[in-house]
């Protein structure tokens, strides 16, 4: 599903199976999210930061798109003016190839851009493009140094 040879549809279908005859297939990836709560601090730092100017990149391996989006279900899918998804671009971190088409589609180079993930594995591919890295491992944390970063802050205790 990452990189597109099968659909959500499949894969609800799939793993229906194997977790039983007694789930049933239809949206099974929409009900698996809907105790999956949006990072309200992070998603609040990246609507400052679009407002401050910057141009934001949603660059994510992709639990599918069809019939379920789950970045709409948290809310973030229209903070973002690009959108790299896995499944959609048939690639996926960290496959180099990746980074380099968020780039193309973002118009920056590396040296102008900071890359977000919570995968240690997924932060090398980016810096070897120039891209600053900051590994998410707790919310606060991560918005802490994002903030330091692009001189962008929001109340975090709204």
């Amino acid at each position: 599903m990452e990189i597109g040879q099968i659909g959500q549809a499949k894969w609800n279908e799939g793993t229906a199976s194997l977790l039983g005859a007694h789930v049933e297939p239809s949206n099974l990836m929409g009900r698996a999210w809907t105790g999956v709560p949006a990072a309200r601090h992070m998603a609040a730092l990246a609507r400052a930061a679009k407002e401050a100017g910057y141009r934001l990149a949603l660059l994510s391996n992709s639990f599918g798109l069809d019939p379920f989006n789950p970045y709409e279900q948290v809310g973030i899918w229209s903070l973002f003016d690009v959108h790299v998804i896995s499944e959609a671009v048939g690639l996926a971190k960290p496959d180099p190839a990746i980074y380099q088409l968020t780039l193309e589609r973002l118009g920056l180079p590396g040296s102008a851009c900071v890359f977000v993930d919570d995968h240690p594995v997924n932060l090398p591919p980016a810096e070897a493009l120039g891209i600053t890295t900051v590994l998410a491992r707790h919310e606060a944390d991560t918005v802490a140094e994002l903030q330091s970063l692009l001189g962008v802050s929001i109340d975090l205790a709204a």
